[in-house]
């Protein structure tokens, strides 16, 4: 529904360990893709800057 809707996607990492961070991230971005997301969002500073898939 957010690609449906032109929703931006940003991601956060909910690790309980240094080691963890960033679990699956490929997959993640692989899924993404594959529904047609091709940027996701973060901020700086209150700004979004958008980063390409």
């Amino acid at each position: 529904m957010a690609y449906y809707y032109g929703v931006p996607i940003t991601f956060g990492s909910d690790a309980h360990s240094p080691e963890r961070i960033g679990d699956d991230w490929e997959a993640v971005c692989q899924r993404l893709k594959a529904i047609g997301f091709d940027k996701m969002v973060f901020f700086r500073k209150r700004e979004q800057v958008e980063v390409p898939i």
